[in-house]
């Protein structure tokens, strides 16, 4: 966050912005919690094994550190000659990888990747209006434990959180 404030401070017009334009920088630090952990779980599963395994998990956990942020240094140095326009959006989907790759490795850390792929592939839903077990369909809205989706046995949409999973 240091590095992102330093930088946003050298440009005077920053200060002139609204607070709504700040998204991109909300984004990132809502990214970085989902980042960080990701980062630590494999140092922890390096210390929880022990031995060079150690190593290996504080050296992983390092080397993730460093590739999630040296994009951030390339776009500094306008590596290739892209453009910061250009190179923001690289950023911007650099990032949401790794907040999306973060996520699904905590979520393998903790539950293990059969029951991940289990849930992705077999989980079922209980309607909570007509009460119907369904497959849970690909459209829909996540919004954190709560979905917004619609039941295919009475046709309609509801929130369900984690408790109508079965």
């Amino acid at each position: 966050m240091w590095l992102v404030a330093k930088l946003a401070g050298q440009d005077p017009a920053i200060a002139k912005l609204a607070f709504y334009e700040f998204g991109g920088f909300l984004n990132e630090r809502l990214i970085t919690c989902v980042a960080h952990p990701g980062f630590t779980v494999i140092a922890l599963w390096g210390l929880q094994r022990g031995g060079i395994r150690l190593v290996f998990g504080i050296a992983g956990a390092m080397i993730l550190h460093f590739l999630a942020n040296f994009p951030i240094f390339l776009m500094n140095i306008d590596f290739g000659g892209l453009g910061k326009p250009t190179w923001s959006a690289i950023l911007m989907v650099w990032l949401i990888c790794w907040g999306v790759g973060s996520a699904l490795l905590l979520g393998v850390m903790h539950a293990g990747i059969e029951r991940i792929v289990h849930l992705m592939m077999t989980a079922k839903v209980k309607c909570p209006e007509c009460g119907e077990l369904y497959r849970q369909p690909l459209l829909g809205g996540n919004f954190g434990v709560w979905r917004y989706e619609p039941c295919s046995a009475c046709r309609k949409w509801h929130w369900i959180s984690l408790k109508d999973i079965q």
